[in-house]
C-alpha cells in the first residue's frame, strides 16, 4: 500500500514545446528515481519466501511498473532524438 500511496502524489508534467504544437515530458528524473526504487523493491518481493498471500498483487504491481517504465523510457528517447 505504501508504494501505491507514493504514486498518488506523482503527476507527470507535460508542457508545450515552444510553438511546435507538440508536448514534452518534464521533471522525469524525480519520478524515474521513484519508479526504479519501486521496481527494485517489487522484484525483491517476488523472491521472498513469504510472498504467498501477496503473490498476485506483487505480480500485478510489477507488471504495471514495468509498463510505466517502458513508456517513459521510450517517450524520453523520442524527446532526446527529436
Amino acid at each position: 500500500d505504501k508504494m501505491v500511496d507514493a504514486w498518488e502524489a506523482v503527476f507527470l508534467v507535460i508542457d508545450d514545446y515552444r510553438d511546435t504544437g507538440t508536448c514534452i515530458l518534464k521533471g522525469a528524473d524525480e519520478y524515474m528515481a521513484l519508479l526504479d526504487e519501486h521496481i527494485t523493491m517489487t522484484q525483491a518481493m517476488t523472491f521472498s519466501a513469504f510472498k504467498g498471500p501477496f503473490e498476485e498483487r506483487i505480480d500485478k504491481w510489477n507488471e504495471i511498473l514495468q509498463v510505466v517504465s517502458e513508456v517513459i523510457d521510450e517517450w524520453l528517447a523520442v524527446q532526446r532524438n527529436w
